[in-house]
């Protein structure tokens, strides 16, 4: 019915992290190999967390649908920091429901809210929001394959993204 993880981070930031730049590469506090190519129309199942620059992603993926929340400027450095995400297949017909409780994907910092989506992320072919499942693996296993600092680079099947840091008590639950 429903997926909430959350995870500590400490990490280290410098000045250039918030200097305008297009061209920032993902950095993966955590990944059971979410993936999604809004071309392509594919997509694979699963969870993570990422930084790209000053911005914090959050992603749920099922392999037919996807979310991703993106909230700026959540950067402490020297200092615990817990970020969790909160997922339930958000029911958009439900007009007696309040919408705090719809569903969808929620992202906390410190455990207040800072993001809300309701809304899949849509492929750019056909602008639907049901993706093609990808088959994959990930260094040979089939998932899911829990990575932390790091993530499977897809296109070059490796690990990769590795964003340094401390992290603890990584936490998952199903509901």
């Amino acid at each position: 019915d429903g997926f909430t993880m959350s995870i500590w981070e400490k990490n280290t930031f410098n000045d250039s992290m918030l200097l305008p730049n297009e061209n920032f590469v993902p950095r993966y506090l955590v990944s059971s190999g979410a993936y999604f190519n809004k071309e392509s129309g594919f997509a694979i199942p699963g969870f993570a967390i990422f930084r790209k620059g000053p911005n914090i992603h959050g992603v749920i993926s099922t392999g037919e649908m996807v979310w991703e929340i993106v909230v700026a400027g959540q950067l402490t450095s020297h200092k615990w920091v817990n970020i969790g995400l909160k997922w339930k297949m958000p029911d958009l017909t439900d007009e007696d429901t309040p919408v705090n409780n719809l569903g969808g994907l929620e992202m906390f910092i410190n455990g207040e809210l800072v993001g809300r989506t309701f809304i899949a992320q849509t492929e750019n072919r056909g602008g639907t929001t049901k993706f093609k499942l990808l088959s994959f693996k990930i260094d040979g296993k089939v998932p899911p394959v829990l990575t932390l600092g790091c993530a499977w680079n897809f296109d070059n099947n490796q690990f990769d993204y590795f964003s340094g840091g401390q992290y603890d008590e990584l936490t998952i639950w199903t509901r």
